[in-house]
C-alpha cells in the first residue's frame, strides 16, 4: 500500500513543449524539480516512518531484553545491507514522533537534528524545533 501512496504523491506535471522564454523555463523547472525534490523529501519521511513503526511493533510484539533488539537491528542491518545506524535513528524517530500527524511539518534533515536530543519534549528542543520550522518556511 505504501508503494501506491508514494507513487500517487510523486506525480508531477511535466509540460510537453519547451518553454517560450528563460522565465517561463525557471518557471517550469521550479514546478517540475524543486516541488519533485520536496515530495522526495516528504516520502523519505514517512517511508522512514513507517519503517520504524514496523521495528517498533516488531520489537513489542517480540519481547525480550536490550540485546535482543540490538541483535534484531544489527542482523536487519546485515541481512539488507543497511548501516545499523540508520536502523537505529529510524526506530528513534519512530518513538519520538509516534503520532504521524506530526512529522510532516519537517525534513529528514531537520528530524535528524532533533534525534541528537536526548529527550525531544525538553525545553532544549523546542528552540530548534522552532528554528527548523522557520527555515522551512523560508524557501
Amino acid at each position: 500500500m505504501l508503494r501506491i501512496e508514494a507513487m500517487k504523491n510523486l506525480t508531477v506535471t511535466i509540460e510537453n513543449r519547451a518553454p517560450a522564454g528563460y522565465a517561463g523555463l525557471r518557471k517550469a523547472v521550479a514546478e517540475t524539480l524543486i516541488s519533485g525534490q520536496r515530495k522526495l523529501e516528504a516520502l523519505k519521511v514517512q517511508i522512514y516512518w513507517q519503517t520504524g513503526k514496523l521495528i517498533s511493533d516488531y520489537l513489542e510484539r517480540n519481547p525480550g531484553d536490550a540485546d535482543y533488539g540490538n541483535s534484531v537491528i544489527e542482523r536487519l542491518a546485515a541481512d539488507l545491507e543497511i548501516e545499523r545506524t540508520v536502523l537505529y535513528r529510524i526506530g528513534k524517530f519512530y518513538r519520538l514522533f509516534p503520532n504521524s500527524a506530526t512529522w510532516h511539518y519537517l525534513t529528514w534533515s531537520h528530524y535528524r537534528a532533533l534525534l541528537v536530543i536526548e529527550n525531544a519534549g525538553s525545553a532544549q528542543a523546542v528552540p530548534l524545533f522552532q528554528f527548523c520550522l522557520w527555515k522551512k518556511g523560508k524557501r
